[in-house]
C-alpha cells in the first residue's frame, strides 16, 4: 500500500499561505503609507491655499487707494509735526541765548509775546539799536490793530507804526516797527 503523506502538502500549503499573507501585509502597509502621505500632502496643500488666499486678501487691502491716501495724510502730518518741533527748538534756542545775553531785552521780548492776541502769528523779530521790527500775519486787520494797541499799552516805545499790511486770501500779512523810548535802548546795547 502506498503511503500518502498529506501533511507535506498541507505544510507546503501553509508555508505558501504565510508567504502570501506576508506579501499581502507588506502591500497593505505600503498602501497605507502611501495613503497617509497623500492625505498629509492634501492637508498641507489646503493649508497653503488658505494662506495664499489670506495673503491675497491682505495685499488687496494694503494696496487699496483709501489706505494709501490715509498713509499719505499721516506722512504729511508727521512732516508738519517735525517742522513745528524744529521751529519750537529754534525758539527755545533763541530764548536761551537771549536770557544769557541781555536780561532787559529778554524781558522786553517776553512782554511783547504776552501781548500777542489769538489769531496773530509772528514770523520774525528783527532789531537794531533803536527799532524792533516784527513781521507776521493775522486772521484779519482788526486783530493786527488789537495787537498794535496792546503793544502801545506796554509804554516802552515812543513810536509804533505799521508801514505795510497786505491781504492774501484769508490772511493779512503785516510789518510792525517799534522805536524804543530814550534811556531804555542804552540798556540793551
Amino acid at each position: 500500500m502506498d503511503d500518502f503523506n498529506f501533511l507535506v502538502y498541507e505544510d507546503d500549503n501553509f508555508k505558501k499561505n504565510i508567504r502570501e499573507l506576508q506579501i499581502f501585509l507588506w502591500i497593505g502597509i505600503f498602501i497605507l503609507f502611501l495613503s497617509f502621505i497623500g492625505g498629509f500632502w492634501f492637508y498641507r496643500w489646503r493649508q497653503i491655499k488658505k494662506v495664499e488666499k489670506v495673503i491675497e486678501t491682505i495685499s488687496c487691502e494694503l494696496t487699496s487707494a483709501e489706505l494709501l491716501e490715509q498713509l499719505s495724510e499721516i506722512e504729511k502730518q508727521k512732516q508738519e509735526v517735525e517742522r513745528l518741533e524744529q521751529q519750537f527748538s529754534y525758539i527755545e534756542d533763541i530764548e536761551k541765548y537771549l536770557k544769557q545775553k541781555d536780561r532787559y531785552l529778554f524781558q522786553l521780548f517776553y512782554e511783547i509775546s504776552q501781548q500777542v492776541p489769538k489769531g496773530i502769528f509772528l514770523q520774525s523779530i528783527e532789531m537794531d539799536d533803536q527799532i524792533i521790527r516784527i513781521q507776521g500775519y493775522g486772521s484779519d486787520e482788526k486783530v493786527i490793530a488789537v495787537f498794535k494797541h496792546s503793544i502801545e499799552q506796554l509804554e516802552k516805545f515812543t513810536m509804533i507804526y505799521i508801514p505795510q499790511v497786505s491781504k492774501d486770501e484769508n490772511v493779512s500779512y503785516f510789518t510792525m516797527n517799534m522805536q524804543y523810548k530814550d534811556g531804555e535802548n542804552n540798556e540793551t546795547q
